[in-house]
Parts: structure tokens; sequence; C-alpha cells
């Protein structure tokens, strides 16, 4: 491997662990979460046009603070899963996730710009990921209707 191709090769392995930010996309107008239990989906329930736009408003608020996910989705167990329809069209899941060490975190895909810019911004990952405060999950637990 020459010297650049190295540089190159650190520099994006470098930027996955930057802090960036998110945009969903057009508003949302529907959308269903289900709950996992053992890796197994045990419900699912619609959201109601209230929770949709608590969760844009949530997602608004925190714009900040996510990290790039370049590779496929994890084998941690994902406790919560919803999938919203943008007025577009288009489809964004939010997933809540238990970590191995402990805690949660968010992983949200879908059709906005989604995390992790270098490169001047030519480079984006496919999903973002952030952790998530005991009081967010409260908060997601709420809005998802999972007590």
């Amino acid at each position: 491997m020459g010297q650049l191709s190295s540089l190159v090769l650190l520099a994006i392995v470098g930027s996955t662990a930057t802090a960036a930010s998110i945009d969903i996309g057009t508003p949302l107008v529907a959308g269903d979460v289900a709950k996992f239990e053992n890796r197994q989906r045990t419900s699912d329930t619609n959201l109601s046009s209230a929770a949709l736009l608590s969760i844009s408003v949530w997602l608004d608020q925190h714009r900040s603070g996510w990290q790039g996910m370049i590779t496929p989705g994890s084998s941690e167990p994902v406790q919560l899963e919803a999938n919203l329809k943008h007025r577009d069209g288009k489809i964004t899941t939010i997933s809540v996730i238990a970590g191995r060490r402990g805690g949660y975190y968010l992983r949200v895909t879908g059709p906005g710009t989604m995390a992790d810019q270098s490169f001047g911004g030519i480079f984006q990952s496919w999903a973002a990921i952030r952790s998530l405060s005991a009081q967010d999950l409260a908060v997601f637990r709420s809005l998802f209707g999972v007590t």
C-alpha cells in the first residue's frame, strides 16, 4: 500500500469518530413502532400524530453529537424500532439498541443527510448513531408507547 493510500485510509477511519449532525428530511406523516424482547418482535403499534411531532422535535433539538456508521447494523439487540414515513414517501428508521457494555444508543437510517462529513462533505455514512441518556431513553419509551 502506498503512502498516499495509507493516509487516505487513515483519514477515512479517523473521520468516522467525528461527531456530526443529522437531518431526517421532509415532515413525518405516519409511523409504527415494534417492540423486541430476546431479539423477537413482540408487538407493533401505530404512532399518533402527536408522537410523530414529538419525535421530530426531539431529533431537531438533538441534531449534533451523532457519529457516522459505515458498517451494517450491529448484532447488539434492538429494543424498539420505529419506521417513520415522510411526506415524500421515504422512510426513516430509528432503532433503540442495548449496547454490549451497558447503556443504550439510537441508530437512525433514512433519506436525509445522515452523518459524518469529511473531505469537505464528500464522504457521508449510511447511518447515524448516538448514545442515549437515561432521560432520553425514557422519552423514547414514552413516545413509542412502551413503559
